[in-house]
């Protein structure tokens, strides 16, 4: 009988070829030959439903079959209208169809993956590989497939072997697997030994390029893409990415910027922002632009340019907080910032987003507090802890290392977990089964906004860091023993440790801090920074004649506890709104701030500041030598003022 099928098979006659063959069927189910004789017969009769379960079953038993394969892939093409004249768009890595089998089998799985049907064409590839483990294209596929399945390790495995025969196409796929895993600097390994391998390939250079900028090394970032040989400005995502990296690796070296060279490497910037204006990291980065020569009225036409494509855009109302600050515009500033959140917490924030406290009652539930930003903010945002607490919520929270004494002394009703200095800016590392039994999830950071959108002011208690009355009294003895004046006595904290490109503008130089010593005779100074400093100090006594105190014994950067002591005993501290300023008024010292928001359109150079009420704060122009002038006289007359001198 089975002779009798295939004679009408050379005839052509499939109708009573399919009649035999069921018979046949009947009588030896499991026949391979008469299986795949049947499923050829509905084949050519294009009774496509009837064909495909014989087909898979020959599959099951001859995984590595190419005429099963190819039978299969056709059906699938059929079945799915997986029409030729799709192709461009329906492929995954627009694999180019030839006349070979092997590759029209892939050409057809990468079609069926784009229409979710990767659990019927990963049978196809398995087969595949089978007959040919280095085909590039149908690792790469496969790879993709257990990739959505959520694979990682195998995922892996497909992809690297792809990717290491030249198929670099899958790259962005094998980046989410080892992401995912291993985090940016992993993936960043591999591309770098992958360079070795293809040390001239551009595509490489372009990948390493854009992977250094997303782990915020902007100089290497800016290397990797410099070495890409490429005449070709047809890549807009290259150009964006080299001029931002470009940008920042400018505007974040270590050191004073030259405003010359962030012009330099701002011009690239402007160019791309007229070719896409809807651009929020473009836009971003000429806000931080204008910010840095002081040009604040600027940065914020640019967000309002950007309105125009994008409405209520989170970033883009965010980097409008910085103009909003220069007004003393409460109201715009707090709505402004509270938009930042994704921003401030960057990769972190998907995992906690829903659970984010907005000010609604949590009286009752396990709320987990996350520190943020420097050190700086940690102490200013801790003047709002107490706050969070009456809420009558149970309270767990992370803080830095250093700060765990003091904040466990100050704040008993929370739970503190200590961060190391490595992991407590970012979060990184954050165990996520501690989060995941909040209730409620508080961003530090939000709560001076929410506690002015509920009382009209932002703080609960700016000089909650209470000293002890011993401690506070051997800080009296030191420095009466170390200052032999009855003259007034004031810190001075002119700059953070980090002065960079964007945070410059915001300090004092060493020679301008000379220039307020000099004109303040009748007071004694203390050094309260903590970074290093002698180079500059030794400039400053040299420009003055005069003695800076400087107490070697205290670590002010680590001891909080006798640093706040020290502080406490100051008759006033002087410096940008850092960390030493601001614990200066959390033990309720009086300071004068002063920072970079001025604006030449309302001429105020002394202003009251936006988080402490009643402390001047003296805005220092950028780009304007005479109008700084008169702002270093306006630190000077807060100063006198606020002695009585």
């Amino acid at each position: 009988m089975h002779t009798l099928v295939k004679l009408l098979q050379e005839m052509k006659d499939f109708g009573k070829a399919v009649e035999y063959g069921e018979k046949l069927l009947s009588l030896s189910p499991d026949n391979s030959d008469f299986m795949l004789s049947q499923a050829e017969n509905y084949y050519y009769l294009q009774c496509y439903e009837s064909a495909l379960p014989l087909y898979l079953k020959l599959q099951e038993s001859h995984p590595a079959e190419i005429h099963v394969l190819a039978r299969l892939s056709s059906i699938y093409e059929a079945l799915y209208e997986l029409s030729e004249g799709d192709n461009n768009e329906s492929d995954i890595w627009a694999i180019e169809s030839t006349n070979e089998l092997i590759d029209s089998v892939v050409f057809t799985c990468s079609k069926m993956i784009k229409q979710d049907k990767g659990d019927q064409a990963s049978k196809l590839l398995n087969g595949v590989l089978l007959i040919d483990s280095g085909n590039a294209r149908a690792n790469a596929l496969f790879g993709y497939v257990l990739r959505e399945n959520e694979e990682f390790e195998q995922a892996f495995h497909y992809l690297d072997k792809a990717v290491s025969q030249g198929f670099f196409d899958c790259l962005d796929i094998l980046a989410e697997v080892i992401e995912e895993s291993y985090g940016t600097p992993a993936f960043i390994y591999y591309l770098e030994k992958l360079s070795k391998k293809f040390p001239d390939d551009n595509v490489i250079k372009k990948y390493l390029g854009y992977f250094n900028y997303k782990n915020d090394s902007f100089h290497k970032a800016y290397e990797y893409f410099s070495a890409v040989v490429e005449d070709d400005d047809s890549d807009i995502v290259f150009r964006k990415y080299k001029a931002l990296a470009r940008y920042k690796s400018v505007d974040e070296s270590k050191q004073w910027f030259d405003k010359n060279a962030l012009v330099a490497a701002a011009n690239e910037l402007f160019t791309l922002f007229k070719l896409m204006p809807r651009d929020t990291e473009i836009a971003a980065d000429l806000v931080r632009f204008y910010m840095n020569i002081g040009e604040i009225r600027k940065s914020y036409e640019v967000s309002c340019s950007l309105d125009k494509y994008i409405s209520s855009h989170k970033e883009n109302e965010w980097n409008k907080h910085f103009y909003y600050l220069a007004l003393r515009d409460k109201d715009s500033f707090y709505k402004a910032y509270l938009c930042g959140r994704s921003l401030r917490f960057k990769s972190n924030f998907d995992s906690f987003k829903k659970r984010i406290w907005n000010g609604e009652p949590i009286a009752g539930k396990k709320v987990f507090l996350l520190r943020e930003q420097g050190i700086g903010d940690e102490l200013y945002f801790a003047s709002n802890y107490q706050w969070l607490i009456e809420q009558g919520a149970i309270v767990k929270a992370y803080c830095r290392e250093r700060l765990l004494v003091p904040f466990e002394r100050l704040f008993p009703e929370i739970s503190f977990i200590p961060m190391n200095e490595k992991n407590a800016r970012t979060l990184k590392n954050m165990d996520a089964s501690v989060l995941a039994d909040a209730d409620v999830i508080v961003l530090s950071g939000d709560l001076p906004a929410l506690h002015y959108q509920a009382y009209g002011h932002a703080l609960f208690n700016k000089d909650y860091y209470w000293v002890e009355h011993s401690l506070k009294k051997k800080w009296k003895r030191k420095l009466d023993s170390i200052i032999a004046t009855d003259r007034p006595r004031v810190g001075i904290a002119w700059r953070s440790g980090l002065v960079y490109g964007s945070r410059a503008t915001y300090y004092l130089s060493a020679d301008e801090m000379a220039i307020v010593i000099s004109k303040l005779p009748e007071v004694e100074f203390i050094n309260c920074m903590y970074a290093e400093c002698s180079e500059e100090l030794d400039k400053i006594e040299k420009l003055t004649g005069r003695v800076v105190y400087n107490i070697d014994e205290l670590d002010q950067r680590d001891d909080f506890e006798n640093t706040a002591a020290m502080l406490s005993n100051l008759d006033l501290v002087l410096g940008a709104h850092i960390a030493p300023i601001i614990l200066a008024e959390a033990v309720g010292t009086r300071t004068v701030i002063y920072g970079a928001d001025y604006l030449p359109e309302n001429g105020e150079l002394v202003k009251e500041s936006l988080n402490y009420p009643g402390t001047p704060h003296i805005s220092l122009p950028v780009n304007n030598s005479a109008k700084r002038a008169q702002a270093i006289d306006g630190i000077v007359d807060s100063v006198r003022k606020l002695l009585n001198i």
